[in-house]
């Protein structure tokens, strides 16, 4: 093979490892956000029934 073909193959190899990583990525912080969403509601809920508990 030649360098250059040998650098192409180099660096599709790097792009493919690259977006893989991304992908990886993208879906840790759909993960996270999903954790954030959840304990926000849970704060909300959690504040209705504490005002709920000092207006009785």
């Amino acid at each position: 093979m030649s360098n250059t073909a040998s650098e192409l193959t180099r660096l599709r190899t790097a792009l493919a490892a690259a977006e893989a990583r991304a992908d990886v990525a993208e879906s840790e912080l759909a993960q996270a956000r999903a954790v954030v969403s959840c304990s926000e509601a849970m704060i909300q809920e959690l504040k209705i029934e504490m005002d709920r508990g000092h207006a009785r």
